[in-house]
């Protein structure tokens, strides 16, 4: 699970240290824990130390002005069994402000592959099979005001085995405007189908294995006003038939 140290972990108050004028802390200094059955943190390590630990420092404090969130860890995915490029116990840290995928493998303390390429502010790392990840790419940039901009969201899938990055339904996220600014995340279903939110237009998606919109959710309230979605999910993704009967019998 995700916390922010404050105080903040020893090597990063070498760096940051505290606005002695106001005693506030101006840095978010993101770290993962690992909890047993009972609640207990029985791993926890900060985001910041795990990058200048491994020779990145510059990746956090490079910025012409001093960044209140250089990294903005935003999903950490358990990897539940050994596969031959993750192990069982490692995470996938999905650190937006980074534009940045990191395989971490808390064991031993080692960022184990650093994946960047054709993705901007992404959120939502899943593990689809032995060799494959997704991310969902909110592909936005931000301009000389600060504002962000997003043509369309997209869904990349990264291949341990070659090394290479593709696009998964393409076509409908265009042609739907799906183009959240922030959050947003794919649901992959076993039958290759899969539940896409839409967050900022408060919008969920149902898409069928060939891309194919199958219904739409927009959360609108009694006075047709939108609100923004949170992390949906799907629960019991792998019974997807019991899921398409439940909306056909509705």
């Amino acid at each position: 699970m995700p916390s922010s140290y404050r105080p903040y972990s020893k090597i990063v108050s070498k760096f940051v240290g505290l606005n002695n004028s106001t005693e506030k802390y101006f840095f978010n200094d993101d770290a993962i824990n690992i909890l047993d059955k009972k609640g207990k943190i029985i791993f926890s390590k900060s985001i910041s130390e795990i990058l200048i630990e491994h020779g990145y420092l510059n990746r956090i404090f490079s910025q012409q002005t001093h960044k209140f969130d250089p990294i903005h860890l935003n999903d950490i995915e358990p990897v539940l069994k050994n596969t031959p490029y993750f192990k069982k116990g490692d995470v996938f840290l999905s650190l937006r402000n980074l534009s940045m995928v990191i395989l971490y493998r808390p064991s031993i303390n080692k960022i184990i592959k650093i994946i960047e390429g054709p993705f901007y502010n992404q959120h939502d790392v899943d593990i689809l099979d032995d060799k494959t990840i997704s991310i969902y790419n909110n592909n936005a940039l931000l301009n000389y005001k600060n504002i962000r901009n997003v043509t369309n969201n997209e869904i990349i899938i990264y291949n341990f085995e070659t090394n290479t990055f593709s696009k998964k339904f393409e076509k409908t996220f265009i042609e739907n405007k799906i183009n959240s600014n922030t959050h947003g995340l794919v649901d992959f279903l076993s039958d290759g189908s899969a539940m896409v939110e839409d967050r900022n237009n408060g919008r969920i998606f149902y898409l069928n294995s060939q891309g194919e919109v199958v219904w739409i959710f927009t959360n609108l309230n009694s006075k047709k006003q939108l609100y923004d979605l949170w992390w949906a999910r799907i629960i019991n993704s792998e019974k997807s038939k019991k899921l398409r009967n439940l909306i056909k019998n509705d």
